[in-house]
């Protein structure tokens, strides 16, 4: 096929010797050389890339298309497995490049990324008066590239782009609003969320996000029991914080009944467990075959009110479901018909939800300063255990730390009538397995 070819499989054989090297010898690279390893190798994936979307500008110029696929993306897609957003963003740059040879040549040097490209690109192929006017700016654009990240260069090119076609900038700002949007779809058993928002949209709700997760941060802070957490899963934990909140505090009763989830949670067995008697502990702790049956083998699932969406509900979460909220008994016929239906009632009714206000004023769990309004009532003992609703067998706590109660991470006991938490081995020991890499980099960091 030619030289070129020759060079590639040269290069795939030096790509596959490195490998080999990096597997078989720990050692191959001084750990005072990783960060000067890790950044030559950068270099070398972005010239790569430079050569490759070299590469694929020349096949859409030449029409040296293979027969098959209807054009450059279809192409894309088929061959290099990419989606459609991705495959035409790779055409556009491509192409693009084989018209800016300065920065085609930035590219191919490695001092910019194809994120820089697409960056610039998006901006200056906008509209006529932008091609125009890019060719004075693209020098002094890429001078700044080569010191800063893609996010940078796109404000300086929409900055650039408001000097020199200020009307079509504020029609690129309508047109940001309108994409605006949020994905909210089920995945197996959860739930995959994704979007976009303009820069000030997209920075409020950061903002507000922040504060919940920097509140977050403060409860847990001096409790070694706690580990951790990646800043994506605070961040979830925040979001959803903010959605109850204004659930509780925006909707109406009969819009708060639409958007909750409703638990389906069979009933079949005994209504008490004799596992569980004289007890004052979680319900999760209990080893009783009846109490198994009585909330988890009569399948739990759960379904979205006012919108698509339903799965099954674990036994643990299953039970905290139950343990507060509004109870409706249906009883079904061998033939899954509903055969009666019971009035809707509280499991923890309002005078008493009051009582409960007044003696624990939040969340009891240590640290914890979430107040009455986001907290749960939890029954000691459940109540479809044979533990009474009463002030003293429950006890408030948030939802987050009522869901880790009902995993077995924290213990309830009530003396003289005062509820209180501790953590529970089951707690410290899921705490230790969830970051060992984080605690052995600083265990390296502290020996080196």
């Amino acid at each position: 096929m030619g030289p070129v070819f020759d060079l590639l499989a040269g290069i795939d054989s030096q790509v596959s010797r490195l490998h080999e090297l990096l597997d078989s010898d720990a050692a191959a690279v001084a750990v005072a050389d990783l960060p000067e390893f890790a950044l030559r190798l950068h270099l070398l994936v972005t010239r790569l890339d430079a050569a490759h979307q070299a590469a694929v500008g020349m096949v859409d110029s030449c029409g040296a298309l293979p027969p098959g696929p209807a054009n450059l993306n279809a192409w894309l897609g088929a061959s290099h497995h990419l989606d459609a957003a991705r495959a035409g963003r790779l055409r556009r740059n491509s192409v693009w490049l084989t018209s800016h040879s300065m920065t085609a040549s930035a590219f191919a040097s490695g001092t910019i990324t194809e994120a820089h490209v697409n960056a610039i690109r998006v901006v200056a192929d906008a509209t006529d008066a932008r091609r125009a006017a890019f060719g004075e700016f693209e020098s002094l654009v890429l001078d700044a590239a080569v010191h800063t990240d893609a996010r940078v260069v796109a404000r300086i090119m929409n900055a650039w782009a408001e000097t020199v076609d200020p009307e079509a900038a504020d029609e690129d700002a309508d047109a940001a609003y309108d994409r605006r949007s949020l994905h909210l779809s089920e995945v197996g058993e959860g739930w995959d969320v994704r979007g976009w928002l303009p820069g000030v949209l997209g920075a409020e709700l950061a903002g507000v996000l922040n504060e919940y997760m920097e509140r977050a941060r403060r409860a847990a802070e001096g409790d070694e029991s706690v580990a951790p957490m990646p800043t994506s899963a605070r961040r979830a934990d925040a979001l959803l914080e903010l959605a109850r909140a204004a659930s509780a505090a925006d909707l109406s009763v009969g819009a708060r009944d639409r958007a909750n989830v409703a638990i389906t949670v069979g009933i079949d067995a005994a209504h008490r467990c004799t596992g569980c008697e004289g007890q004052q502990e979680n319900v999760h702790s209990c080893n009783s075959t009846t109490s198994t049956r009585m909330l988890a083998g009569a399948s739990a699932t759960w379904a979205v009110g006012n919108g698509p969406g339903q799965g099954f509900l674990p036994r643990c979460l299953a039970r905290w479901a139950t343990c507060d909220g509004e109870i409706t008994r249906v009883v079904f016929g061998p033939d899954s018909r509903p055969l009666n239906v019971g009035r809707t009632h509280r499991v923890v009714p309002a005078y008493l939800r009051r009582v409960l206000e007044l003696r624990d004023g939040g969340c009891i769990i240590p640290g914890c300063d979430r107040p009455t309004g986001w907290c749960e009532a939890h029954h000691v003992r459940h109540w479809a255990a044979g533990g009474e609703t009463s002030a003293d067998n429950l006890a408030l706590i948030c939802r987050k730390h009522h869901q880790e109660l009902h995993l077995g991470r924290w213990l309830i006991t009530v003396t003289d009538g005062i509820p209180r938490a501790t953590s529970t081995p089951e707690r410290r020991r899921t705490s230790a397995r969830r970051t060992p890499g984080l605690r052995d980099w600083h265990r390296q960091r502290e020996a080196a």
